[in-house]
């Protein structure tokens, strides 16, 4: 047999084996035994062994021993971004109205998926010949670059390899999706991991999530993981975008017909009015009633525009897409009794109350205090001192109360009074609305808050604890950011209790921290309203902070995402006369103000 028949002839075993995966993986209806597949495949070894021709797309070649050191960055095609979060049928109908708002449109046609609670996951596969390739697995990483497990993504039965279709100017495909690990695999799993004495994994996201990093492939393919696709893109030679089809639902269609598994109970549904969005709830509500019975775990649900073309109208911001939402679930509610009282000063002088709570545990997490954000948040949820009160983890991360338990109530119960005095530096305070301010420009708690944000990392990224900050506060080495750039090592070995080594570490961290980009001290600043995507967007359009000091009105008001409330309150900072007194200090530091 010659080499080109051979090389046929693997090709054909490649297509029977691969068609017969998708059977057994993702569709779950075998059409062979398996004694039938594992001649199958033995043949194929068989052919590759005797040939030399081992084609890297094989199924042969899904688990490869190559242990890696460490996981190389690359770009994603397109960003994978993460979703912002809400928790309650009234934040679903404000998200809703926003999109109308934006869209104009009399109705809109919204996807509802399943959130899986995975690992994302991005899949690039390269032209060659007439099919496409599995070229490169990325983790989500930051959105724009993503750590390459390939060798790993190779392992997952219900990942195609190869794509068999020959698609005209394109050059490309990205799959995006959500690695998850089934209850009854995390059983086996830790069953195993007890008898080696291996902690068990908590849930089966967080196994997912170290199973797919692991540094030798072998030990991914033994843990079972799934992929379930939700987007798919197209690109050309120049990594520019096609567009082939024009809604998700049609690419959802498209990914089964390429052999991915995609979220079983997808669905569209046409609102009508952001007033009526009951299709949606009733969606939520249903995946709520189910989660349980499941093969896999669930947090919530995603709804999406199903119009594509929408999805650039609503565009995104640094680390989320406008034209999605996660709907979670309230999970993991705890009951406990606030003990007291205590009031923290923000950078801005905003006085918040927080809530000390009896010490409760929620997924393993001792939850000592709670933020009671304002006083109007405070009094619409009637919240007093010795309450029981029912809080949960918000996105799993952050408290918060749910609601105060009234029954519970005792005669021992304290009504919260306003401070009229700073708890940091004692200076009488103002109301301004639902919030009360400290005025003083020298409070240390405003001071250390101010120099906590500029250090943090989306700003000048140095590794300070606010703690050392707190100390070099309090002991007057420093009244304000500029002053943090006239530290000596030997300041922060003293004060910060460091070593020599660790304090000149930190030294060098704060003295590079001058050749920040503009975008990033224009975040430090802590300039109301401004987060990362309108830092980034006003430094490309004013280039440094004069020109942003003397724009109009008018020209801030052109930037897309500014409009006349973010403008006026950019325009009140500039009009303080400590910012400016700031700004005119950084300026003879920093070297792209």
């Amino acid at each position: 047999m010659d080499q080109n028949s051979t090389e046929q002839e693997i090709e054909n075993f490649i297509k029977i084996i691969n068609y017969h995966n998708w059977r057994y993986y993702v569709l779950q209806d075998p059409e062979i035994s398996d004694q039938e597949y594992d001649a199958i495949l033995n043949k194929l070894k068989e052919l590759e062994k005797k040939s030399g021709i081992i084609k890297p797309y094989s199924p042969t070649q899904r688990i490869t021993h190559s242990i890696s050191k460490e996981f190389k960055k690359e770009k994603h095609p397109s960003p994978v971004l993460s979703l912002e979060t809400i928790y309650e049928k009234d934040e679903l109908k404000t998200y809703i109205k926003s999109i109308f708002k934006r869209l104009k449109q009399n109705t809109i046609d919204f996807m509802c998926e399943l959130k899986f609670d995975g690992v994302s996951l991005s899949l690039v596969y390269r032209k060659e010949k007439d099919k496409f390739v599995l070229y490169r697995a990325l983790t989500r990483g930051d959105g724009n670059y993503g750590e390459d497990v390939t060798l790993n993504a190779k392992t997952i039965k219900t990942i195609p390899i190869v794509i068999y279709y020959d698609l005209n100017n394109i050059e490309y495909i990205q799959v995006k999706g959500e690695v998850v690990l089934y209850k009854k695999d995390l059983d086996i799993i830790n069953e195993q991991r007890e008898k080696e004495g291996l902690p068990k994994f908590s849930n089966t996201r967080n196994a997912a999530s170290g199973s797919l990093r692991q540094l030798d492939p072998l030990v991914t393919a033994k843990r079972n993981l799934n992929f379930f696709a939700y987007d798919m893109k197209f690109f050309d030679t120049n990594m520019e975008e096609i567009t082939i089809k024009h809604d998700l639902s049609e690419i959802f269609e498209l990914l089964k017909e390429y052999k991915f598994i995609v979220s079983p109970l997808y669905k569209t549904c046409k609102i009508s009015s952001y007033e009526n969005i009951d299709k949606l709830q009733e969606y939520y509500e249903y995946a709520n009633q189910i989660k349980d019975n499941l093969e896999f775990d669930i947090d919530g649900v995603v709804f999406k525009l199903n119009r594509i073309d929408f999805h650039k109208v609503m565009g995104n911001t640094l680390k989320t897409y406008k034209w999605a939402i996660a709907y979670k679930f309230h999970t993991n509610i705890a009951i406990t009794k606030i003990k007291d009282i205590s009031f923290e000063v923000g950078r801005t002088g905003i006085i918040t109350p927080v809530a000390i709570l009896e010490p409760v545990n929620i997924e393993g997490v001792a939850i000592r205090n709670v933020s009671l954000h304002n006083f109007e948040y405070l009094k619409s949820k009637d919240i007093k001192k010795g309450d029981y009160v029912e809080i949960r983890r918000a996105g799993k991360v952050i408290p918060e109360i749910v609601k105060v338990i009234t029954e519970l109530r005792t005669d021992k119960i304290e009504e919260i009074s306003k401070p009229t005095n700073c708890p940091s530096c004692k200076s009488e305070l103002k109301e301004d609305g639902p919030f009360v301010i400290c005025t003083n420009l020298d409070c240390p708690a405003k001071v250390i808050a101010q120099i906590t944000h500029w250090f943090s990392k989306e700003a000048m990224n140095v590794d300070i604890s606010d703690g050392i900050i707190s100390k070099l506060v309090k002991n007057k080495l420093v009244s304000c950011i500029p002053d943090m750039y006239d530290l000596k090592p030997s300041d922060l070995a003293v004060i910060g209790n460091l070593g020599k080594k660790s304090a000149s570490k930190l030294y060098h961290s704060i003295q590079e921290s001058k050749n920040k980009p503009f975008e990033n001290i224009l975040y430090g600043l802590g300039i109301p309203e401004i987060g990362l995507k309108n830092s980034k967007t006003l430094a490309q359009k004013f280039r440094n902070i004069d020109n942003l000091i003397n724009a109009s009105i008018e020209e801030l008001t052109s930037i897309e995402g500014i409009g006349n409330e973010i403008a006026t309150k950019i325009k009140e900072y500039f009009k303080k006369p400590e910012n400016i007194k700031l700004i005119e200090k950084l300026k003879k530091i920093m070297k792209n103000i």
